[in-house]
Protein backbone atom coordinates (compact mmCIF):
# COMPACT_ATOMS: atom_id res chain seq x y z
CA UNK A 1 0.00 0.00 0.00
CA UNK A 2 1.16 3.55 -0.76
CA UNK A 3 2.66 5.24 2.31
CA UNK A 4 0.60 8.36 1.56
CA UNK A 5 -2.63 6.40 1.96
CA UNK A 6 -1.59 4.87 5.29
CA UNK A 7 -0.55 8.29 6.60
CA UNK A 8 -3.68 10.13 5.43
CA UNK A 9 -5.62 11.73 8.31
CA UNK A 10 -8.73 9.76 7.31
CA UNK A 11 -7.15 6.45 8.33
CA UNK A 12 -5.47 7.57 11.59
CA UNK A 13 -5.82 4.73 14.12
CA UNK A 14 -7.04 2.23 11.49
CA UNK A 15 -4.90 -0.87 10.89
CA UNK A 16 -3.37 -1.45 7.46
CA UNK A 17 -5.43 -4.56 6.65
CA UNK A 18 -8.64 -2.65 7.36
CA UNK A 19 -7.47 0.30 5.22
CA UNK A 20 -6.80 -2.04 2.29
CA UNK A 21 -10.27 -3.52 2.62
CA UNK A 22 -11.90 -0.07 2.80
CA UNK A 23 -10.09 1.14 -0.33
CA UNK A 24 -10.58 -2.00 -2.40
CA UNK A 25 -12.35 -1.17 -5.71
CA UNK A 26 -12.88 2.42 -4.52
CA UNK A 27 -9.66 4.39 -4.85
CA UNK A 28 -8.50 5.64 -8.24
CA UNK A 29 -4.82 6.64 -8.64
CA UNK A 30 -4.06 9.26 -11.32
CA UNK A 31 -0.75 10.84 -12.39
CA UNK A 32 -0.46 14.49 -13.48
CA UNK A 33 2.36 16.36 -15.22
CA UNK A 34 3.76 19.62 -13.82
CA UNK A 35 1.41 22.46 -14.78
CA UNK A 36 -1.50 20.14 -15.61
CA UNK A 37 -4.90 21.21 -14.30
CA UNK A 38 -6.54 18.80 -11.87
CA UNK A 39 -9.68 20.87 -11.25
CA UNK A 40 -10.12 24.07 -13.24
CA UNK A 41 -12.30 27.12 -12.78
CA UNK A 42 -15.97 26.11 -12.72
CA UNK A 43 -15.20 22.43 -12.09
CA UNK A 44 -16.40 21.49 -8.63
CA UNK A 45 -14.02 19.19 -6.76
CA UNK A 46 -16.34 16.38 -5.64
CA UNK A 47 -13.54 14.04 -4.66
CA UNK A 48 -11.14 13.65 -1.77
CA UNK A 49 -7.66 13.83 -3.28
CA UNK A 50 -4.76 12.30 -1.35
CA UNK A 51 -1.34 13.37 -2.67
CA UNK A 52 0.90 10.30 -2.96
CA UNK A 53 3.91 11.91 -4.63
CA UNK A 54 5.00 15.28 -5.99
CA UNK A 55 3.19 18.51 -5.15
CA UNK A 56 -0.21 20.08 -5.82
CA UNK A 57 -0.99 23.80 -5.92
CA UNK A 58 -4.32 25.28 -4.80
CA UNK A 59 -4.97 28.78 -6.11
CA UNK A 60 -7.51 31.38 -7.17
CA UNK A 61 -7.45 33.39 -10.38
CA UNK A 62 -8.12 37.04 -9.55
CA UNK A 63 -10.24 39.42 -11.63
CA UNK A 64 -7.08 40.91 -13.21
CA UNK A 65 -5.92 37.45 -14.29
CA UNK A 66 -3.23 37.11 -11.65
CA UNK A 67 -2.87 33.82 -9.79
CA UNK A 68 -3.09 33.91 -5.99
CA UNK A 69 -1.52 30.76 -4.53
CA UNK A 70 -3.44 29.60 -1.46
CA UNK A 71 -1.48 26.49 -0.59
CA UNK A 72 1.02 23.93 -1.84
CA UNK A 73 0.41 20.41 -0.59
CA UNK A 74 2.64 17.34 -0.58
CA UNK A 75 2.22 13.74 0.66
CA UNK A 76 0.21 12.74 2.64
CA UNK A 77 -1.82 15.97 2.54
CA UNK A 78 -5.24 16.15 0.91
CA UNK A 79 -7.50 18.46 -1.08
CA UNK A 80 -11.24 18.58 -1.61
CA UNK A 81 -12.19 18.05 2.05
CA UNK A 82 -14.38 21.16 2.29
CA UNK A 83 -16.07 20.88 -1.10
CA UNK A 84 -16.74 17.13 -0.94
CA UNK A 85 -19.98 17.55 1.03
CA UNK A 86 -20.69 21.18 0.13
CA UNK A 87 -23.98 21.82 -1.71
CA UNK A 88 -22.64 25.04 -3.24
CA UNK A 89 -22.08 24.61 -7.00
CA UNK A 90 -19.46 27.38 -7.17
CA UNK A 91 -15.84 26.22 -7.27
CA UNK A 92 -13.94 27.42 -4.19
CA UNK A 93 -10.54 27.31 -5.89
CA UNK A 94 -8.52 25.77 -8.71
CA UNK A 95 -6.11 22.88 -8.37
CA UNK A 96 -3.09 22.06 -10.51
CA UNK A 97 0.10 19.99 -10.36
CA UNK A 98 2.98 22.26 -9.29
CA UNK A 99 5.31 19.26 -9.79
CA UNK A 100 4.80 15.89 -11.45
CA UNK A 101 2.49 14.16 -9.01
CA UNK A 102 0.35 11.13 -8.26
CA UNK A 103 -3.00 11.53 -6.52
CA UNK A 104 -5.40 8.96 -5.05
CA UNK A 105 -9.03 9.96 -5.63
CA UNK A 106 -12.07 8.96 -3.57
CA UNK A 107 -15.55 10.07 -4.64
CA UNK A 108 -18.23 11.30 -2.23
CA UNK A 109 -20.20 8.03 -2.38
CA UNK A 110 -17.02 6.05 -1.67
CA UNK A 111 -16.17 8.23 1.33
CA UNK A 112 -19.71 7.84 2.69
CA UNK A 113 -19.39 4.04 2.34
CA UNK A 114 -16.05 4.14 4.18
CA UNK A 115 -17.70 6.13 6.99
CA UNK A 116 -20.44 3.49 7.28
CA UNK A 117 -17.95 0.60 7.34
CA UNK A 118 -15.47 2.23 9.72
CA UNK A 119 -16.81 4.72 12.27
CA UNK A 120 -13.26 5.81 13.21
CA UNK A 121 -12.81 7.39 9.75
CA UNK A 122 -15.87 9.63 10.24
CA UNK A 123 -14.48 10.80 13.60
CA UNK A 124 -11.13 11.52 11.92
CA UNK A 125 -12.93 13.54 9.26
CA UNK A 126 -14.81 15.63 11.84
CA UNK A 127 -11.62 16.23 13.82
CA UNK A 128 -9.85 17.36 10.66
CA UNK A 129 -12.66 19.78 9.77
CA UNK A 130 -12.67 21.16 13.32
CA UNK A 131 -8.92 21.75 13.06
CA UNK A 132 -9.49 23.58 9.76
CA UNK A 133 -11.97 25.94 11.43
CA UNK A 134 -9.37 26.68 14.10
CA UNK A 135 -6.79 27.18 11.36
CA UNK A 136 -8.98 29.73 9.60
CA UNK A 137 -9.46 31.61 12.85
CA UNK A 138 -5.68 31.68 13.32
CA UNK A 139 -5.30 32.79 9.70
CA UNK A 140 -7.51 35.78 10.44
CA UNK A 141 -5.36 36.44 13.51
CA UNK A 142 -2.23 36.34 11.35
CA UNK A 143 -3.60 39.01 9.01
CA UNK A 144 -4.52 41.24 11.94
CA UNK A 145 -1.27 40.65 13.85
CA UNK A 146 0.52 43.92 14.46
CA UNK A 147 4.10 42.82 13.75
CA UNK A 148 5.85 40.54 11.22
CA UNK A 149 7.23 38.53 14.16
CA UNK A 150 3.67 37.78 15.34
CA UNK A 151 2.59 36.76 11.84
CA UNK A 152 5.59 34.47 11.43
CA UNK A 153 5.02 32.98 14.89
CA UNK A 154 1.34 32.29 14.12
CA UNK A 155 2.33 30.60 10.87
CA UNK A 156 4.89 28.41 12.63
CA UNK A 157 2.52 27.50 15.48
CA UNK A 158 -0.18 26.49 13.02
CA UNK A 159 2.31 24.41 11.01
CA UNK A 160 3.46 22.66 14.20
CA UNK A 161 -0.14 21.81 15.11
CA UNK A 162 -0.82 20.54 11.58
CA UNK A 163 2.22 18.25 11.69
CA UNK A 164 1.90 17.22 15.36
CA UNK A 165 1.65 13.52 14.47
CA UNK A 166 4.81 13.49 12.32
CA UNK A 167 8.24 12.41 13.56
CA UNK A 168 9.73 15.89 12.99
CA UNK A 169 6.87 17.87 14.51
CA UNK A 170 9.22 20.65 15.66
CA UNK A 171 10.49 21.28 12.13
CA UNK A 172 8.41 23.30 9.66
CA UNK A 173 9.30 22.80 6.02
CA UNK A 174 8.65 25.57 3.49
CA UNK A 175 6.93 24.75 0.21
CA UNK A 176 8.33 27.35 -2.17
CA UNK A 177 10.44 30.45 -1.66
CA UNK A 178 10.66 32.96 1.18
CA UNK A 179 9.01 35.44 -1.19
CA UNK A 180 6.00 33.13 -1.46
CA UNK A 181 5.84 32.78 2.31
CA UNK A 182 6.02 36.57 2.69
CA UNK A 183 3.13 36.90 0.23
CA UNK A 184 1.03 34.36 2.13
CA UNK A 185 1.67 36.28 5.38
CA UNK A 186 0.84 39.58 3.64
CA UNK A 187 4.17 41.19 4.56
CA UNK A 188 7.19 42.33 2.58
CA UNK A 189 10.11 39.98 2.01
CA UNK A 190 12.52 42.30 3.85
CA UNK A 191 10.15 42.43 6.84
CA UNK A 192 9.96 38.64 6.88
CA UNK A 193 13.75 38.32 6.84
CA UNK A 194 13.99 40.76 9.76
CA UNK A 195 11.38 38.75 11.69
CA UNK A 196 13.32 35.53 11.03
CA UNK A 197 16.53 37.22 12.17
CA UNK A 198 14.85 38.44 15.37
CA UNK A 199 13.51 35.00 16.29
CA UNK A 200 16.85 33.40 15.51
CA UNK A 201 18.77 35.89 17.70
CA UNK A 202 16.36 35.14 20.54
CA UNK A 203 17.05 31.41 20.01
CA UNK A 204 13.39 30.65 19.36
CA UNK A 205 13.98 29.19 15.90
CA UNK A 206 16.77 27.98 13.64
CA UNK A 207 16.31 28.78 9.97
CA UNK A 208 17.70 27.02 6.91
CA UNK A 209 16.82 27.58 3.26
CA UNK A 210 13.83 25.24 3.30
CA UNK A 211 12.93 24.79 6.97
CA UNK A 212 12.40 26.31 10.41
CA UNK A 213 13.37 24.29 13.48
CA UNK A 214 11.52 25.36 16.61
CA UNK A 215 13.92 25.49 19.57
CA UNK A 216 11.73 27.30 22.12
CA UNK A 217 8.08 26.43 21.61
CA UNK A 218 6.82 28.23 24.72
CA UNK A 219 8.29 31.59 23.69
CA UNK A 220 7.01 31.08 20.14
CA UNK A 221 3.49 30.64 21.53
CA UNK A 222 3.98 33.76 23.65
CA UNK A 223 4.89 35.84 20.58
CA UNK A 224 1.88 34.40 18.73
CA UNK A 225 -0.24 35.49 21.72
CA UNK A 226 -1.61 31.98 22.18
CA UNK A 227 -2.15 30.20 25.50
Amino acid sequence: MEQGLKNCFLFKGVDEEKIQKLLENRVKVISFKKGETIFGKGNICRVLGIVLSGEVEIYKTLSDGQKLVLNNIAPPQVFGVASLFCENDTAMSEIAASKNCTVAMLGRDDVEDIFRECFKTSVNYLEFMSDRVCFLNRKIDSFTASTPEERLALFLVDSINTNKNSQNSDTVYINGSVSRLAQSLNIGRASLYRAIDTLEKEKIIEHTEKAFKITDKKRLYDIAALD
